[in-house]
């Protein structure tokens, strides 16, 4: 758990306190030391634990700039790449685009108010999680809805062929939702040899993706989860630019005209 924590500190995901704590409960869950209904490990233990620890690197939760969020780092793009190549060419990954994937998320927006208007921050919201790749493959769209009793039939109904999904407590999709959409999904539309090749899945580590035993289970898969810098998607995500961009901007213009209708009657 140090070295994962050191890493993703490496690459600009830096972890707060209560970070931690979530991660450190659910590797104690996922190793039998704790029960799934317990409640999360103390702050007692997150300063025992940084007491053992003192050299790792904590942030503070902040809100990022306007500036900063336009800035990309020469440093940040130069490590990513080269990060990136050397895991392809060890992997043997340059000439086989088929085995690397593009993933990515979006986030709608279903109580859509007129144009200027204040929304809620509790308006109830999905997450669309998406993957392709360089030849055209595309794995069909994964919903995460609000809410804990997924009905398929209601929740899927016109939606495109082969799409699934699952309900979630969070807004984001969380690391469990991205494993089982990984285990269940995913690679039911992707062809991969677990003795083979591995998949290189290129993703915005948002970081309630990444739990350690998520990594386990990708090891096990013969697959390579490989996170973009934080802020980058705008420059590094093609999901990002030419697919869920897009699609937002349409589905809140068709939303608003729905509404101004509908006020009409």
């Amino acid at each position: 758990m140090v070295d994962h924590i050191a890493h993703m500190a490496s690459i600009g995901y830096g972890y707060s306190r209560i970070d931690v704590i979530y991660l450190a409960t659910d590797l104690a869950v996922f190793m039998g030391k704790r029960k799934p209904q317990e409640d999360i490990l103390s702050n007692k233990w997150y300063y025992s634990f940084m007491k053992r620890w003192p050299n790792l690197t904590i942030s503070k939760p902040q809100k990022l700039s306007m500036q900063r969020a336009r800035c990309a780092s020469k440093e940040t793009l130069s490590n990513y790449y080269k990060e990136l190549g050397t895991i392809m060419t060890k992997n043997n990954l340059h000439e086989q685009p088929h085995k690397i994937f593009n993933m990515d998320e979006g986030l709608y927006k279903l109580n859509i108010a007129q144009p200027q208007s204040v929304t809620s921050p509790r308006s109830a919201n999905v997450t669309i999680i998406g993957a392709g790749n360089a030849i055209g493959n595309a794995v069909p769209p994964y919903y995460v809805f609000p809410g804990v009793k997924f009905d398929r039939a209601l929740l899927l109904d016109g939606t495109p062929p082969g799409s699934d999904g699952q309900c979630s407590k969070s807004r984001w999709s969380n690391s469990e939702i991205f494993k089982m959409y990984l285990e269940k999904h995913f690679l039911k539309y992707v062809s991969h040899d677990v003795s083979g090749t591995p998949l290189l899945i290129l993703f915005d580590g948002h970081r309630s993706h990444v739990s350690l035993t998520l990594q386990d289970w990708a090891e096990s898969k013969n697959i390579i989860l490989f996170i973009l810098p934080p802020h980058y998607s705008h420059i590094l995500q093609p999901l990002d630019i030419g697919c869920f961009g897009p699609l937002k901007a349409c589905y809140n213009r068709e939303a608003q005209l729905f509404m101004r209708k509908k006020s009409r009657m």
